[in-house]
């Protein structure tokens, strides 16, 4: 990874999470060389500090730090998530890092709910263009948006050359422009895979494990990957070897919350804890706290959703948003 440099972006509240992110990686990656850029909004002077005082414990480590505020992401009209352009900045780490990437050949961004189990020497085979792992988005949704594969945009693993010589984010902004009506629910994940559909290569899974996947039995592993035209023996190997696991799905039930159903609950609090002994769980409300208080039947309904075709998951999910439109109507209507 000598030429490969470490991209995350994130935000204050997402800053411990973050940092957990890279102590795992400087862990896991001590005797490596590693440029670590870190893309950040909102931070103050004292978050800044924080970063820097881990960095500093890992000689061999070189790191900055790129406020992303003076770029306005948010006049190309991509969608914010959780209410930041944070996320966003992924797209556009050629203009914000600008010069900075004449270090390295290529880039390793990361998600900040991901963390790193072991040294990711061997990514340096999967070079040349970008590489993303297989997200595990239902076939409703692929079609929905238009495209025949589905990646994760947690672990990027891009070519700098590559991406420049595509003019890749400018193909990004026009797209967003000529399609002012398109519906994404993910937004740089959805976008990155609308613009660049035929240009990514598969990364194996290992390298973007999802807590889902991690607590399948080998029969639900089957059922899903038949659903899903995933290769079970690939999987089975990923979930054999993982590098680097990324907590996205499981209904957003996150390790740095009260819950007792996420799998990956020990790796990331154990990291979390030795960047802030202080930190506080997080609360969660309704039926998230509900099933995660009750493994049993989270397992069951997750189980019987394995089962169950996905015209009828989205039949039941449409139904759901249409009570919800409905109750917010009458509520509205009295409130009148």
């Amino acid at each position: 990874m000598k030429k490969t440099g470490i991209i995350y972006a994130t935000n204050k509240e997402y800053l411990t999470i973050t940092l957990a992110s890279m102590l795992s990686l400087l862990e896991c990656n001590k005797d490596k060389k590693l440029r670590i850029y870190f893309m950040t909004e909102n931070l103050t002077s004292d978050d800044y500090q924080l970063i820097e005082k881990i960095s500093k414990n890992y000689p061999l480590v070189k790191l900055s730090i790129h406020p992303i505020e003076c770029y306005h992401i948010d006049q190309y009209k991509i969608p914010g998530w959780q209410n930041t352009q944070a996320a966003n900045a992924r797209l556009f780490f050629e203009r914000i890092l600008d010069n900075k990437l004449d270090e390295v050949e290529e880039v390793l961004y990361l998600d900040s709910d991901t963390i790193i189990v072991d040294d990711l020497s061997e990514l340096s085979q999967y070079s040349g263009s970008i590489y993303a792992a297989l997200d595990n988005v239902d076939h409703g949704y692929i079609e929905q948006l238009g495209v025949t594969r589905y990646f994760n945009s947690g672990v990027l693993k891009i070519n700098i050359d590559w991406w420049k010589k595509g003019n890749v984010e400018n193909r990004i902004i026009r797209f967003v422009r000529d399609n002012p009506l398109k519906r994404l629910s993910y937004p740089d994940q959805d976008v990155l895979n609308c613009v660049l559909e035929n240009d990514i290569c598969e990364l194996p899974m290992n390298y973007n494990l999802p807590p889902s996947i991690n607590i399948m039995n080998n029969l639900v592993l089957s059922i899903h990957c038949k659903k899903t035209d995933k290769d079970i023996e690939n999987i089975k190997k990923a979930k054999q070897n993982p590098k680097i696991l990324h907590s996205y799905g499981l209904l957003g039930i996150k390790p740095w919350t009260h819950n007792a159903i996420n799998p990956y609950n020990e790796i990331f609090r154990k990291y979390i804890y030795e960047v802030n002994p202080e930190f506080e769980l997080q609360e969660l409300s309704g039926m998230k706290q509900f099933l995660s208080d009750n493994p049993s039947l989270f397992n069951y309904l997750f189980l019987l959703k394995s089962y169950t075709p996905d015209y009828f998951q989205r039949l039941a999910k449409n139904s759901m948003t249409l009570c919800k439109k409905n109750k917010t109507s009458k509520n509205n209507k009295y409130h009148d």
